[in-house]
């Protein structure tokens, strides 16, 4: 165990007290939450203001006392799992954790620690990185994720997005909802992934290919109306709609109107 320790302030055999002042002024000036515990009881010795604005604590709050004292990590199993991880290794690096201020407020954070050596005595160097507002942000794309997945399957338009491969010479599926699989007879699953003349291979000949083409290549949106289609899975009128992301994805919305069209041209 005592290799893998850090000693913090050089060699113990030489008078080096220069090394413990900046070692001291690096932890208490630090803008990262930091704590230093004493390995044999995990009682704080010493915390920096960092620590202290973070967790909303007074440092006589927090000296001599423990983190299961001050109930400072909200998940228990995430501390054992924490606890026995620096049993075996003696340092642990971005562990995500829970932690909770002294006002009941939840923190999320990736927490480092690291057994170091100091006047020959060990203690725990643990560093907080707080990633509340990044787990905030995540959380609102995900929701934003699954409102547009929602959004996007149980829309009554077909939607195929294309991605442009080969210099935009070819065009890949990379979104395909429930109306384009009724419409088309076809599963998402066996499209994703795959080039347009191989999910439609009669694009080129009934002018869509093309279009999209030309999407790509000039940014205006182009309608087609009343297109016919026709391969030996389906056949039937489309009117689509194309455009083109900032992102450079081609986006067509359709609708199935053979229905229509079979009564305008049987005159019923």
């Amino acid at each position: 165990m005592d290799e893998n320790i850090k000693n913090v302030t050089g060699n113990t055999q030489q008078n080096t007290p220069w090394k413990e002042e900046v070692f001291y002024q690096v932890f208490q000036s630090n803008p990262t939450p930091m704590a230093i515990s004493r390995f044999e009881d995990a009682k704080y010795v010493d915390v920096n203001k960092a620590f202290l604005d973070f967790l909303e604590y007074k440092p006589e709050e927090v000296i001599n006392h423990t983190s299961n004292e001050l109930q400072l990590f909200i998940d228990l199993i995430q501390s054992d799992k924490f606890l026995s991880k620096l049993a075996k290794l003696n340092k642990v690096r971005d562990f995500g954790v829970k932690m909770q201020t002294s006002s009941g407020a939840t923190k999320e954070v990736l927490f480092t620690a690291e057994t170091i050596k100091i006047n020959d005595e060990i203690y725990l160097l643990t560093i907080y990185n707080d990633i509340t507002e990044k787990k905030i942000i995540e959380e609102k794309l995900q929701a934003t994720s699954e409102r547009y997945n929602q959004l996007f399957d149980n829309m009554k338009d077909c939607i195929a997005v294309y991605e442009p491969v080969d210099d935009g010479k070819n065009f890949v599926l990379i979104e395909f909802n429930k109306a384009a699989e009724e419409t088309e007879k076809i599963s998402r699953d066996k499209v994703f992934g795959k080039r347009i003349l191989d999910i439609f291979p009669a694009a080129k000949e009934f002018g869509i290919f093309d279009a999209i083409k030309k999407v790509y290549e000039s940014g205006e949106t182009i309608e087609l109306s009343e297109t016919f289609y026709k391969d030996d899975r389906v056949s039937g009128y489309r009117n689509i709609f194309i455009y083109k992301l900032p992102s450079k994805e081609i986006v067509t919305i359709y609708n199935n109107v053979s229905e229509r069209k079979k009564y305008e041209i049987h005159g019923l």
